[in-house]
């Protein structure tokens, strides 16, 4: 298949040590270790384009079933094709080979793809969604922050290519996040910016080479940041994690479910409550403030990612308007809001979530009563929790958005039809053709390791700039 543009690169291992799991309380979301390489693709990106006016690319699939199966891949295998439109010679694409060496657990497929190059203008065809035109330049839709012209110097010293400690005092404590700049970075162009929020127990560190390599490679400043709690149960509080019982009175987990009330939520907890009660948006807000006052960043693309923990806390992110008018869109991986707490984002952006047909914590296919609802099953840890299913998260976004949710369809864009573990995603066709909805799952459990999910999501969030 052509995936556009690859770059041969070979990076050294992280330095960062990761943090084995606890075996008394297993950290949801702990990745393998990636170490996966890119080169320079943004210079790049220029000549390629100019060498690539014409290139056939594989034809969208139609589609209109509502649901994606968890076994997904073989139905979308029998689902018609669009007709294919001929756009030019293969061979005026520049290929090359991407290597990449596994560390630690297991092994990892065989290459990263990095993003694509701008896509070229096609005639829409009926009942396919055709790729977009090629959105402008990021030069011609900038909006810097204060750090690009009369920046706060920061308590430690930050290099570019380099991840560093950032250091932040919230509520009387100290809380050590891991900052990571583009190799380019010169403090006056504007970067993207990229904020990352791990598992639940886990440290800033298991975001692993997406936040610390890959991130930066495609002009990503990368913030990690490090959750409220005690040792091996740092959280992150919303969608529902510490709210039980919802608006109808029914609450967030069942009966027999582990307390794990934390001390910061003195006597308020109903045995449902399972991570911090102190504010994790204001503690967002105050390192992202820093952020756009100390460094040189593009304020319409800053992105949301997280796993497990993380990935529902980004719900919350979503609708809170001290962050969610700062946002190009949210990137949450094995992570959907409890039952009840399925709110819609204030603001228009868009959304790719990564969801496991195999995931027994966060489980995103209905296995109760309740067509949107699911109930966690793990053996390990968070037994007995409901969650909103994905289908529903992805329905309730595109209604908010005014998309056409009666007809969700396959996408292979943004690399998914090229990846592995029957990665299937669902889509709308939505009224602003500058945000899309996704829906992707796969045939996984609760990990956040996988290339299937970093690479659409890398590709998708260049794709989707903020739009005011």
């Amino acid at each position: 298949r052509m995936h556009g543009l690859r770059i041969r690169a070979l990076l050294g291992p992280l330095t960062l040590p990761q943090q084995p799991p606890s075996r008394s309380m297993p950290a949801s979301g702990h990745s393998r270790v990636m170490t996966v390489g890119l080169a320079a693709l943004l210079a790049a990106t220029a000549s390629v384009a100019a060498s690539a006016a014409a290139a056939p690319r594989s034809p969208p699939r139609c589609a209109t079933a509502d649901l994606l199966a968890p076994r997904a891949v073989e139905a979308a295998a029998s689902e018609p094709e669009c007709p294919q439109s001929v756009l030019g010679d293969e061979a005026s694409h520049l290929q090359f080979r991407g290597e990449v060496e596994g560390l630690s657990e297991g092994h990892l497929p065989p290459q990263w793809v990095p993003p694509r190059m701008p896509r070229l203008p096609q005639t829409r065809l009926p009942g396919c969604k055709l790729p977009k035109p090629d959105k402008p330049p990021l030069s011609s839709r900038r909006r810097p922050s204060r750090g690009c012209t009369d920046p706060i110097d920061l308590d430690f010293p930050i290099r570019p290519g380099r991840t560093s400690r950032f250091l932040q005092d919230f509520r009387s404590q100290s809380y050590t996040h891991l900052l990571t700049l583009p190799p380019d970075y010169n403090g006056t162009t504007p970067v993207r910016l990229q904020m990352h929020f791990h598992g639940w127990g886990a440290r800033a560190r298991q975001c692993g080479d997406p936040c610390f390599n890959l991130a930066p490679e495609v002009n990503f400043a990368s913030i990690a940041l490090q959750g409220i709690g005690p040792s091996r149960r740092a959280s992150w509080n919303g969608s529902g994690t510490v709210a039980s019982p919802d608006a109808l009175g029914r609450p967030t987990c069942e009966p027999d479910a582990r307390d794990y009330c934390y001390d910061d939520c003195g006597e308020r907890c109903d045995g449902c409550w399972w991570t911090t009660c102190e504010d994790s948006v204001l503690q967002v807000y105050e390192v992202l403030e820093k952020l756009k006052n100390s460094l040189c960043l593009e304020l319409k693309e800053i992105w949301a990612t997280g796993c497990s923990n993380g990935g529902i806390f980004l719900h919350e992110l979503a609708r809170d308007p001290r962050i969610a008018p700062q946002l190009a869109g949210i990137a949450p991986i094995v992570g959907l809001p409890h039952r009840g707490f399925n709110f819609q984002p204030l603001f228009n952006m868009s959304y790719i979530g990564m969801f496991g047909n195999d995931d027994t914590v966060v489980p995103p296919l209905s296995n109760t009563e309740d067509s949107d609802v699911s109930v966690s099953t793990s053996a390990l840890v968070l037994s007995g929790w409901f969650y909103q299913t994905s289908t529903s998260v992805r329905n309730n976004w595109g209604e908010a958005l005014k998309c056409n949710t009666a007809a969700p369809f396959l996408t292979d864009e943004w690399s998914i039809g090229d990846q592995s573990d029957g990665l299937a995603c669902t889509t709308f066709q939505c009224p602003n053709q500058s945000i899309d909805i996704v829906e992707c799952r796969a045939n996984v459990g609760h990990t956040c390791s996988r290339e299937s999910q970093w690479v659409p999501i890398f590709e998708f969030m260049l794709a989707h700039p903020k739009l005011a």
